[in-house]
C-alpha cells in the first residue's frame, strides 16, 4: 500500500427483517440466519382473492402499517385501528399455491382475523398467507452458485446497501429520502459510494455470503413512507439518470448466504473476491 494511504474498516451497521412482505419493516441489533435468508424474514404476505401477491407497488398504503416482534408473535398497528396480533410461524392451515412475479409456490392461507383487520385498513379484499419450512423456492440458478431458497422476497435472501450510496443519490435529489425506501436488510458503513457494485464474495463477522446480482428498482422507491403515497417520479427518475444498466436502475446488491450463522450490528465486513472487471 503506498504510504500515507490507508484502507478504512467496513462494518455491517444496520439489520432491518420484514416479517410481513411490503409492510414496515423491524430494526434489530442481531439476527439469526436459517434456510430462507434472516429469520423470520418475509415470511408472511398478502394476497388477493386469485392468490396473486400483493404489494406498495400497487397499494401504497401499506407503507403505513407497523410491524413488532412480542416473542412469538407478530404486532401490526396502523393509524386508527387496534393492534393485529398472531404467531410469527405457523404449521397449520389451508394449503394454497400463491403466486409472485411468475413463480409459483406452497403457503398456508391462515389467521383470518388477520386479513379482515388488512382488509379494513386497506380497503382492499386481502388474506395472508405464510411460507411454511417444507416449502422450498429456489434461487434463480443463474445466480446462485449452489443451490438456495428464499422466502417471500423478490428472488433473494438479502438485500445489501452501501451507507455512502444513499449519500451519494441524495446529493443529487432536491429532497433526500432515508434509507427505508429501498428496504435493506443489511447496511454497511466504511465503503465509496457504490462500492458494494464490485463484490463478489464478503463475509461479515463469521458468515460467507455470495454477491448474486444488482438490485433494480420500480416505483416502489417512489413511495412516501410518512404518507403511504406516491410522491412522483422521484428517487427513481434520478437514480436512473446515473444507474441504469439494461434499462434497469440499480441500486443495491442481493446476496445469497453459504449456511446458517448469526449477524450483529458493528460485525466486520471484508471482502474476499472483488469482482473482475
Amino acid at each position: 500500500m503506498p504510504q500515507g494511504t490507508f484502507e478504512m474498516a467496513i462494518h455491517l451497521s444496520s439489520i432491518v427483517i420484514y416479517p410481513f412482505k411490503s409492510l414496515v419493516g423491524i430494526s434489530l441489533s442481531r439476527v439469526d440466519l436459517d434456510q430462507f435468508g434472516p429469520k423470520h424474514d418475509r415470511r408472511w404476505m398478502l394476497v388477493d382473492d386469485d392468490n396473486s401477491f400483493l404489494t406498495q407497488r400497487q397499494h401504497s398504503k401499506m407503507a403505513l402499517i407497523r410491524t413488532e416482534l412480542q416473542g412469538d408473535q407478530l404486532v401490526l398497528k396502523a393509524q386508527g385501528m387496534g393492534q393485529c396480533v398472531f404467531p410469527l410461524e405457523v404449521d397449520a392451515g389451508t394449503v394454497v399455491e400463491v403466486k409472485l412475479f411468475e413463480e409459483h409456490c406452497t403457503a398456508l392461507e391462515t389467521e383470518p382475523a388477520a386479513g379482515e383487520w388488512l382488509t379494513d385498513f386497506l380497503g382492499l379484499r386481502c388474506r395472508p398467507v405464510f411460507m411454511p419450512r417444507t416449502t422450498e423456492r429456489i434461487v434463480d440458478p443463474e445466480y446462485s452458485p449452489e443451490r438456495s431458497i428464499t422466502s417471500f422476497t423478490d428472488g433473494f435472501p438479502f438485500l445489501l446497501i452501501g451507507e455512502s450510496s444513499l449519500v451519494d443519490l441524495n446529493g443529487r435529489l432536491a429532497e433526500p429520502v432515508g434509507m427505508e425506501r429501498f428496504r435493506p436488510n443489511l447496511v454497511v458503513r466504511g465503503t465509496a459510494p457504490f462500492a458494494e457494485d464490485d463484490w463478489k464474495q464478503i463475509r461479515i463477522g463469521n458468515a460467507a455470503f455470495h454477491v448474486a446480482k444488482p438490485c433494480s428498482r420500480c416505483r416502489m422507491i417512489t413511495v412516501d413512507p410518512a404518507r403511504g403515497e406516491f410522491s412522483g417520479d422521484n428517487p427513481l427518475k434520478t437514480l436512473a439518470s446515473y444507474r441504469t444498466v439494461n434499462g434497469q436502475a440499480l441500486f443495491g446488491q442481493n446476496l445469497i448466504h453459504h449456511q446458517p450463522g448469526r449477524l450483529q450490528v458493528g460485525d466486520e465486513v471484508t471482502i474476499l473476491d472483488p469482482l473482475a472487471r
